[in-house]
């Protein structure tokens, strides 16, 4: 049986070891992201393919989310779940209509067949558009955006993270009448 410093150990090591390795494609972390030449000849295969097939406006957002979750019950860890997600989603307007499409894949090829697909959709969806959408008048412009962090969740190490909620936990079962605790 594996006792729970065993456990925490090898757990945050596993996940360690999980967020080192490479994903499938990773685009160079810049103070702005919107300058990568990557991201802006992707940005501009969805705008000439959502225009090519006919969209009067098009815009893209390329998307990357780190989570980490930890759970405990009483006095044990229930859950440790380290998740990033990257992707991108199209929005068009056809013919006053919008259309939405998106994908994990992040590729010239893939951005290019989602933003046909998105023209797709909004072609699909005029048949219950009552008004056709119109936009206001204000010049296009490239927009980055990083949530403000005084301090990084991910440089607190997770046996922390872990020796806190136990804690919680600890105190929270002090309580007369209390017979379970769980804290995340």
């Amino acid at each position: 049986m594996m006792k729970r410093r065993e456990f925490v150990k090898l757990t945050a090591a596993s996940g360690a070891a999980l967020l080192l390795a490479p994903p499938v494609l990773r685009f160079q972390q810049s103070p702005n992201p919107s300058s990568d030449p990557d991201i802006a000849r992707l940005a501009d295969v969805a705008l000439e393919s959502a225009r090519g097939e006919g969209a009067s406006y098009a815009d893209i957002r390329i998307n990357r989310y780190r989570n980490q979750s930890i759970g405990t019950r009483e006095k044990r860890v229930t859950n440790i779940s380290n998740n990033e997600n990257f992707g991108f989603g199209v929005r068009v307007i056809v013919d006053g209509t919008w259309g939405f499409a998106a994908s994990n894949i992040v590729t010239k090829e893939e951005v290019a067949k989602v933003a046909k697909a998105a023209v797709k959709i909004a072609r699909a969806n005029r048949g219950i558009q009552k008004e056709p959408v119109q936009l206001a008048a204000v010049p296009s412009y490239t927009e980055t955006w990083n949530t403000p962090v005084k301090s990084n969740p991910f440089d607190i190490p997770v046996a922390d993270k872990v020796a806190l909620l136990l804690g919680l936990n600890e105190e929270a079962m002090k309580v007369k009448g209390v017979t379970f605790c769980s804290s995340f």
